[in-house]
């Protein structure tokens, strides 16, 4: 499978467990800043879900962790940032 479908794959998987918890998901959505992965809304609750995945190892710095939420605040949602596979975070992150 090539590298960006699996990872397209992992966040299809990770929306429709929001939708089983009841929320509406839109996926990757453009804003000004670039792209989130996904938008989860239940009533007033909104989530911008980030997902990171890798079969080998990977890790995620702070800056990454940073312009996430920086992403998150544009849309006024609460930042998600869901690592799978191998990834991991910095240890400043």
């Amino acid at each position: 499978m090539p590298k960006c479908r699996k990872g397209k794959v992992v966040e299809n998987r990770i929306g429709k467990r929001y939708e089983k918890a009841g929320y509406r998901v839109q996926y990757r959505k453009r804003i000004p800043e670039g792209e989130i992965d996904f938008i989860a809304k239940r009533k007033r609750e909104k989530i911008a879900g980030e997902v990171k995945h890798s079969a080998k190892r990977r890790t995620v710095s702070s800056s990454e962790v940073v312009k996430i939420a920086r992403k998150a605040r544009r849309i006024k949602a609460k930042p998600t940032l869901i690592l799978t596979g191998r990834t991991k975070l910095s240890s400043n992150a």
